[in-house]
């Protein structure tokens, strides 16, 4: 396994160790996406994943404000999380 997907794996399994299990549904970190938050968005409208965490060890297509694209070199940890719409909302 190379060094960057066991850094992943060993992430994600320590904090699904640490985190609430009931509460998020799905915990993944891999080694390289586009975005955390694009990844979250196409599940959510897919209806697949009510709570979620999806972290990244390198980002390349992310999003900023005022539409501008950055990409996130690697050796950081990019994090987003997907949380149910308050019923009211």
């Amino acid at each position: 396994m190379p060094a960057a997907e066991e850094r992943a794996s060993s992430i994600s399994e320590f904090l699904r160790s640490r985190l609430n299990a009931g509460m998020w549904q799905d915990i993944s970190v891999v080694e390289e996406t586009g975005s955390t938050n694009n990844d979250l968005r196409e599940a959510a409208l897919a209806g697949t994943l009510p709570c979620a965490i999806r972290m990244a060890l390198r980002q390349t297509a992310g999003r900023g404000s005022r539409g501008r694209s950055w990409q996130a070199p690697a050796g950081g940890l990019w994090i987003s999380f997907l949380l149910p719409a308050p019923a009211d909302a």
